[in-house]
């Protein structure tokens, strides 16, 4: 009885190393298939990822022009062609989050990366595009992308299928955010008064300028000019009608 126990045993082990050597031979027979096809057919990756890169890019520094407004509701003035949030008005400070932002970020790319598929000029190559999804995050020195946008290469009887892209921008925009909010936090201290230490202070302490443009309607635009000419701009409101009483 042992002896038969014994010889069941060496089976069961037979079995699953049969089985296991199969499953390997499968995985590594499908990554053979698989390989030749992607590289065939990576130059259409490689259009989407440069094309994907281009409308971050863009979008960042359209984004900061316009204070971190895109799409939302945010109380907007119209200056040069951008409309441009206000992150103080009527006394209180419309300051964004960050998280808001990076809502922007993603609205922008969920509406401009789709057009990549208009300038991708290959009648041999049949494209089908899933629903886009942008995750965005704005680090220390960089905007981060990742867009989950499925993609079906068809040429011939080859099919290749890819979903996930990556991109990250450089530039100071979490710096130029904190420049800003700081602005606004003198700003409620002074609710009625250009917080000209503060420009200066930051002016002169960092490696940027803080241009002012006096608009209409008691207005002032500030602008944030990096050497990377990266530029962050918002705006204030004020009535300066009224007597302040803090001078």
């Amino acid at each position: 009885m042992r002896k038969r126990k014994g010889q069941i045993s060496i089976f069961i082990i037979i079995g699953i190393l049969l089985f296991v050597g199969i499953l390997i031979y499968l995985v590594i027979n499908s990554k053979t298939q698989i390989e030749p096809e992607l590289g065939e057919l990576s130059f259409v990756i490689d259009y989407f990822s440069e094309c994907i890169e281009t409308v971050a890019s863009e979008g960042v520094y359209f984004i900061a022009l316009q204070g971190g407004h895109f799409q939302n509701e945010k109380i907007i003035t119209f200056y040069q062609y951008h409309d441009i949030a206000y992150y103080w008005f009527n006394g209180e400070s419309h300051l964004p989050s960050l998280f808001e932002i990076e809502s922007e970020f993603e609205s922008y790319m969920d509406t401009y990366v789709p057009f990549c598929i208009d300038f991708f000029d290959d009648d041999s190559i049949d494209i089908s595009l899933g629903n886009i999804v942008t995750t965005s995050s704005i680090l220390d020195d960089k905007v981060f992308f990742e867009v989950d946008y499925p993609l079906t290469i068809v040429k011939g009887e080859k099919t290749v299928r890819f979903n996930t892209f990556s991109s990250e921008i450089k530039v100071p925009f979490k710096e130029a955010y904190d420049f800003a909010g700081e602005i606004i936090e003198t700003q409620e201290k002074i609710p009625n008064q250009v917080p000209v230490g503060k420009i200066i202070e930051i002016g002169s302490d960092k490696d940027l300028m803080v241009e002012t443009i006096y608009l209409e309607n008691d207005d002032v635009l500030y602008s944030l000019h990096f050497d990377n000419e990266f530029v962050y701009n918002f705006v204030s409101d004020y009535d300066w009608e009224v007597k302040d009483e803090t001078i």
